[in-house]
Order: structure tokens, then sequence, then C-alpha cells
């Protein structure tokens, strides 16, 4: 057999004897448009570029996900569908807010659920009031590993359906632009981080210390501090917490206390404020003290305001007094964020850092 001379040429390059494990691990730290480049060298690297580009799929605006609705169209037939390849989907709206789908788009987006067999990351987070019903009552991913989701009211009470079809979940992250009624159950045997609504976590079913981190957020309707801090202390012990709260209704020393009431054995707690930044009381500076000798493993404590609202007007010397009485009432702590300020404990003593 008498070989072209492109032909023998690539019959000597490396690239033709190298596993494709080794060439998918070059070609990971390759950039779109470099992949895009080698999809055109030869119908080996084009294989291996296209599973590359299409592992990721992230829209955010409406001639993104009609180009990407068009083809997946166009490739569905094929014997190598491009849905194959998709781990990780999100329809967000950083680049426009007010992101408008029509019920056609958001028809065609449920139709291709239905495909993507190998997904492990999905993050629907719109602002728009956009209801993937179909999704939520049918949809199956066996591999699911995460779900970021903002609730709408009219399809709430269909989301306990999808999660509790998705034990493998270890990652939940939840949104509301409304209030929600208490949802039925959810047992996420696996889940490991939550963050979202507080009034959510009573529905939760949780295996005993499967959860280490959570966010919760307190909005101005649903205010009951007790009932999710109750919850998680009888189901499971997460070392992380981040409250973040309305600052004209809740103060810190109330979360703090519901936290050292029910979950004593916490290292890492961060508040943060929203609608508001206003500082915190000398009555309430004792009444966080009081609160922090029921820690007793407690490491680090943020306090962080709302950046809408600039920094808060403070006394480094009065936070010094502070940072001295918290840093006395709990032993463990280690490290303070106060009024935009670090303050770690070195031997025995807090300094600014």
């Amino acid at each position: 057999m008498v070989l072209t001379r492109r032909a023998a040429k690539a019959n000597k390059s490396i690239i033709r004897w190298l596993p494709n494990e080794i060439l998918i691990s070059v070609m990971l730290d390759v950039s779109r448009p470099g992949l895009i480049a080698l999809c055109m060298t030869s119908r080996l690297m084009r294989n291996i570029a296209t599973a590359l580009l299409y592992r990721t799929v992230s829209l955010s605006n409406v001639p993104q996900i009609k180009a990407f609705l068009r083809t997946m169209k166009q490739r569905s037939s094929l014997s190598s569908p491009l849905s194959r390849h998709i781990r990780r989907f999100s329809i967000t709206d950083d680049e426009k807010p007010d992101l408008k789908l029509s019920p056609t788009i958001v028809k065609a987006i449920n139709s291709i659920f239905s495909q993507l067999s190998n997904l492990r990351f999905l993050e629907l987070l719109i602002d728009e009031a956009i209801e993937f019903t179909d999704m939520l009552q049918h949809a199956y991913f066996p591999n699911l590993t995460s779900f970021e989701y903002t609730i709408e009211p009219q399809t709430s009470a269909l989301l306990p359906l999808f999660l509790n079809r998705h034990p493998t979940l270890d990652d939940l992250t939840l949104a509301q632009r409304h209030p929600i009624e208490r949802l039925d159950p959810v047992h996420l045997p696996n889940l490991k981080c939550y963050s979202g609504p507080a009034c959510f976590v009573p529905s939760l079913t949780l295996d005993r210390g499967c959860i280490s981190w959570v966010c919760l957020m307190w909005y101005q309707r649903d205010l009951n501090v007790e009932l999710p801090l109750l919850h998680l202390g009888r189901t499971t012990s997460p070392r992380s917490i981040i409250a973040i709260f309305p600052c004209d209704v809740l103060t810190e020393s109330t979360i703090l206390g519901g936290v050292g009431t029910h979950l004593p054995h916490v290292r890492a707690l961060q508040f943060r404020k929203i609608t508001g930044n206003t500082p915190i009381s000398h009555a309430e500076t004792l009444e966080i003290a009081a609160h922090l000798k029921k820690l007793s493993c407690l490491s680090t404590l943020d306090f962080f305001g709302d950046d809408d609202y600039g920094p808060v007007e403070h006394d480094t010397a009065a936070d010094c007094e502070t940072i001295k009485l918290w840093g006395k009432a709990c032993k463990s702590l280690h490290s303070i964020v106060l009024n935009g300020a670090m303050w770690k404990r070195v031997h025995g003593r807090w300094v600014l850092k």
C-alpha cells in the first residue's frame, strides 16, 4: 500500500499512538477557541474537542439559548448526539436581569432535559418567572449531584417530587422571589451543602451528620429563626453556617442565640446583612458574648454588612475591646471579622491583620 505524503506524516504522529485519556487531560486546559481550532485538524481531535466543548453549557441570553436549541435539534438524529456530552447545564440571567423566554422556548428546553442522561450539575437561577413544569414533573438525571433553582410559587409543590427523584444530590441551592408555602418532605441522604431559604430546611429529611455547610436566608415575611436551626440540630451538625438576614427586623444576636442552643458544635459562623448596614449596639455586643459561651468549637466568626450601603463608621479601639470580650467568652475562637477588619488570636493575644 502506498501512502500519500500527508497520510505518511499523520501515521508517524505521536498523537495517533497516545491514549485518548492522555489527550483529554491535555485538552482540558485548552480554551474554547483552541478547542474549536482543534476540531478542524483531524477526526480524532474533532471527536475529543467536541465532547469537551459541550461538557459545560452556560446560557445567559435569548440568542444563546436559541442557537443552542437549534444546534441540539440538528445533531439529535446522529449516532453520537451532543446531549450525551453535557455534564453541566446552566441558564442564568447575569447579563440581562429581565431574561424573558417564550413558552415555545421553555417547551424546547424541557424537551432537551430528557436527553441529558449524563448531567451532573444543573443551574436554573433566573429572576424572571419561568416555570419548568415538565422538568419538575418528569425529568430524571441518574448522576445529578448539584441543583440550583429559583422557586416559583405556582410550581413549588412540584419541587419535592423532583428532589426526591434525585437522592444523588450533594449540593442544593434554592432561591425565591416570592413567599412559598411549607413544602412536602424531601429526603436527600447524600446532601452535604445547602444554600437557600431557611423556611425550606424543616422540609428536609436528612441522614445524621450528612450536611457540613449551610447558607440560610431569612426573608421579611418568614423570620422564624428557631424552627430551621432546631431541625438542623436534630438531624445533622453542619461545621459551617452562613446567615443572611434583613437587619431591620433580625439581629446577629437573635440568630446566634438559636445557633448556640441547637448547633453548639459549629466551627465557622458568618453573618451577612441585607437591606441595611446598622452597627452592632453595645447591648447586642454583650448578648453575643453570652451566646458565644455556648459554642465550644467555634473557630471563625465573621460579621459582614450590606455592600450597597457602604462601610460602617467604627472606632478601632472600641472594636479591640469587643474582640477581647468575645474571645474571652469563646476560648476556641481564632479569627473574627468585624467592621471590615480581620482580627487574629496570636499566642493568646488579639491582633489586627
